[in-house]
C-alpha cells in the first residue's frame, strides 16, 4: 500500500506532469516493480522498487525504496547528451517532491542518493533515486 500511495501522489505531481508533457508530449508511465522498457515508445517511465525493509514490532517501519527514472533521448546539445540533461532536470523535481513527501503516515527520512547508468545504453538513460521511506507501525 505504501508504494501505491507514493506512486499515486507522484503520478499527480503537477511539476512532473508538466515537465514530461513539455518534453515528450505525454506523462511518464509509472510501474511498481522494475521494468526495462522494450521500445522508445515506452519512455519516459518511473519504476517504484522496494529494495529492503526493516519491519519493527513496536515502532515505525523503515523501507529502502528506489525510483528508477528512464528516458529515451538520442540528441546531443552543446556536447552534452540530452539524456543526462533530462534526467538531471527530472531528478531536481523528484528530489524536491521527496523532501516534502508525507502521505498516510509515511514520510521520507534521511539521505536521498542518486546513481546514474552513465548513458551506457544510449539513447536510453536511467537514474536510480534511493531513499528511506518510514511508515507508521
Amino acid at each position: 500500500m505504501f508504494l501505491t500511495n507514493l506512486r499515486t501522489t507522484l503520478q499527480t505531481h503537477q511539476p512532473l506532469i508538466d515537465y514530461f508533457t513539455s518534453h515528450y508530449g505525454k506523462g511518464a508511465k509509472h510501474y511498481i516493480g522494475y521494468k526495462r522498457a522494450p521500445s522508445a515508445n515506452d519512455y519516459p517511465s518511473i519504476c517504484y522498487v522496494p529494495v529492503r525493509s526493516r519491519l519493527s514490532v513496536d515502532s515505525d517501519d523503515n523501507r529502502l525504496i528506489s525510483l528508477v527514472v528512464s528516458v529515451h533521448e538520442p540528441g546531443v546539445t552543446n556536447d552534452v547528451f540530452d539524456g543526462f540533461t533530462r534526467l538531471q532536470e527530472v531528478q531536481d523535481i523528484v528530489v524536491a517532491f521527496l523532501r516534502d513527501y508525507s502521505n498516510n503516515g509515511s514520510w521520507v527520512n534521511g539521505e536521498i542518493t542518486v546513481q546514474t547508468d552513465l548513458g551506457v545504453r544510449h539513447p536510453f538513460y536511467e537514474i536510480e533515486i534511493q531513499f528511506n521511506l518510514i511508515t507508521a507501525g
